[in-house]
């Protein structure tokens, strides 16, 4: 048979049957994929083997194991719509994901969010929203259709200045305590819609793909040459807490993972890395040299204190570690 769906209806079915979200980027991918189907299979008929040839071209087109997977899961709410079969037996494969190699500095992310912008027009405003966005994507590691879904009533004062991310990619709602500064920065955005990050020129909820043409530009200005996008924001938060020795269990929840697998993109895995940690089980620490220990103790005392804002030294020798940290003139809680 040929395919005679209407999206409106479609649409309907994925909401109520399917309990899909309805935040604008979910039904704008849902019609996306929706539309490429439909004009695919617009001369053919909905079978088993024009299905597999549909795959076949998106594989052939550089489309990644997520997205073939997307497109099965589509192909079959198809079957459910129109109680058919033809995609019996098309299964998803749970995609290799790639280790993350590079990310972005605590430094770099500052220099992204106040770089001041020479844009042709409302440069003011738009710096202002770019500096909060940024901010936030560095400061809490959401995912950028989160930032740009939220609305002002998703914000919170008591028990203590928060966020709520609603219906997040698994499914629940995600809680993010904000710091002063962050919820000044976010609050300077003037109210012209219920979204937070909207258009300056007509108040319509941004788009992803701006965004991250902004962040191209901002980047070739600062002159970054690392590959600057959205999501490289959530991997450099999730990299830094790994760092700091912050507990699985803890960044996931941080970042809104039910599975800590994911985190294994994240760890190093090489031989060098494997020792560093077993050096430190109670039958192996007396081996450890004070050298070594003292290197220890100065990548925790950086974790406390930022590098560029007090001087942290060691003075080692077998037997006696001294470790002290000065605050630098002007920096954090210098007197």
């Amino acid at each position: 048979m040929y395919l005679s769906l209407d999206w409106k209806e479609f649409a309907l079915f994925l909401r109520i049957d399917r309990k899909h979200s309805q935040k604008p980027g979910a039904v704008q991918a849902n019609k996306s994929r929706f539309n490429a189907i439909k004009h695919w299979f617009s001369d053919k008929e909905w079978n088993q083997r024009n299905f597999r040839t549909f795959l076949a071209k998106l594989e052939d087109e550089g489309r990644g194991q997520e997205t073939l997977n997307k497109y099965v899961t589509f192909g079959k709410y198809i079957d459910e719509y129109l109680g058919l079969e033809e995609t019996k037996g098309f299964k998803t494969t749970v995609p290799r994901l790639p280790k993350i190699e590079e990310v972005l500095t605590p430094k770099e992310i500052d220099q992204l969010a106040r770089l001041d912008y020479p844009y042709q027009r409302y440069p003011e405003l738009m710096n202002t929203r770019q500096k909060a966005l940024f901010m936030l994507l560095g400061l809490s590691g959401c995912r950028i259709s989160e930032a740009l879904d939220l609305k002002w009533k998703n914000f919170h004062t008591v028990p203590m200045k928060s966020l709520t991310f609603e219906y997040t990619k698994n499914k629940d709602d995600r809680d993010v305590w904000l710091d002063d500064e962050l919820w000044d920065l976010i609050h300077q955005i003037p109210k012209t819609s219920e979204y937070v990050f909207v258009s300056a020129r007509n108040n319509k909820r941004l788009d992803s793909a701006d965004i991250n043409r902004d962040l191209k530009r901002r980047a070739k200005k600062l002159g970054i040459k690392k590959r600057v996008y959205c999501h490289i924001f959530r991997h450099s938060l999730a990299t830094l807490l790994g760092e700091m020795g912050i507990p699985d269990s803890d960044i996931a929840k941080l970042m809104g993972w039910k599975d800590q697998r994911m985190l294994m993109r994240y760890k190093n895995s090489n031989l060098e890395y494997f020792a560093s940690i077993m050096k430190l089980h109670p039958l192996l620490q007396s081996k450890l040299s004070y050298q070594e220990r003292g290197e220890r103790l100065v990548r925790e005392a950086r974790k406390l204190f930022n590098p560029d804002t007090h001087k942290i030294s060691t003075s080692m020798r077998e037997g006696k570690i001294i470790l002290e940290v000065e605050a630098l003139l002007g920096g954090e809680n210098a007197s």
